[in-house]
């Protein structure tokens, strides 16, 4: 068998031996051109023994782009993020930080509430090096209240 992508989807060649395992991962079958297909790298994933360089290649980034994006939703970490005598993150929002850190660029979208300033005071605090960060928040959050939140946690640079 022959895996290969053309730029659509992937397509599984000489498969007869194969096609219950092809069928096990919801590839389809075109009569047409007797091939085996699917658009799903999840669904190809399996098959990679099978696959060209360029086809390998391709899965396996996509694996690590969705292995990434699950790391984005554990709710525990382990980094030590500075704080002020007795403050403390959240263990979700420890997450968060150590999650941004990891990727090093990041969008916090939580729901309201949960503390997306304080985990972007978080990175403040864990890298004194930066100056300045922008916080983009609705205007029914008063400023007075923005700055207690960053003093609460020992940064003024929010």
């Amino acid at each position: 068998m022959k895996i290969t992508h053309n730029g659509q989807r992937f397509e599984a060649t000489q498969a007869y031996d194969f096609k219950e395992q092809l069928k096990a991962h919801a590839w389809r079958w075109n009569p047409e051109n007797k091939t085996w297909w699917t658009e799903s790298p999840v669904a190809a994933a399996p098959m990679a023994a099978f696959m060209d360089e360029a086809t390998r290649t391709l899965v396996s980034a996509v694996q690590e782009n969705i292995q990434a994006s699950h790391s984005s939703e554990i709710t525990e970490a382990t980094i030590d993020i500075p704080a002020p005598a007795g403050r403390q993150y959240r263990p979700f929002q420890s997450a968060g930080i150590a999650y941004a850190e990891r990727v090093g660029n990041a969008l916090i979208g939580d729901e309201m509430g949960l503390g997306k300033t304080i985990q972007a005071i978080g990175i403040l605090n864990l890298h004194p090096e930066y100056k300045r960060i922008a916080i983009v928040c609705n205007s029914a959050l008063p400023q007075e209240e923005l700055g207690a939140g960053a003093a609460s946690l020992g940064n003024d640079r929010a």
